[in-house]
C-alpha cells in the first residue's frame, strides 16, 4: 500500500529514465531532451496520479464490500443460532411430555 502513495512519483521517475537513456544513445541535444524529459514527466506524473486515484477507489470499495459481506454473514450465523436454539427448546419441550399409552 506504501508504494502505491508514491506511484505518480515513481512511474514518471522510471519513464524519463528510459526517455533520457534513449535521447542520449540517438544524440539528442540538451535542448531536445529537456524537451522530451518536461513533457514525459508531466504527462506520466499525471497518468500516474489519476492510475492511483482509481486503484485507490477499486481498494476502497473492495474493503467496503468486504465489510458488508462479513456482516450479513455475521447476521446469518446469528439466524442459525437462533433457529438452532428454538428447535432444540422444541425437541426438549416434547421430551419432557408424558407420553400417554
Amino acid at each position: 500500500m506504501k508504494i502505491l502513495q508514491k506511484f505518480h512519483i515513481l512511474l514518471p521517475l522510471f519513464a524519463s529514465f528510459i526517455i533520457g537513456t534513449v535521447s542520449y544513445l540517438q544524440k539528442d541535444s540538451l535542448e531536445a531532451m529537456a524537451t522530451k524529459l518536461i513533457i514525459t514527466i508531466t504527462a506520466f506524473y499525471l497518468l500516474g496520479s489519476i492510475a492511483r486515484h482509481l486503484v485507490q477507489n477499486i481498494l476502497l470499495e473492495n474493503a467496503l464490500d468486504v465489510d458488508l459481506q462479513m456482516s450479513r454473514f455475521i447476521e446469518d450465523v446469528e439466524d442459525v443460532e437462533q433457529n438452532v436454539t428454538a428447535v432444540a427448546e422444541e425437541i426438549a419441550q416434547e421430551e419432557s411430555l408424558p407420553t400417554s399409552k
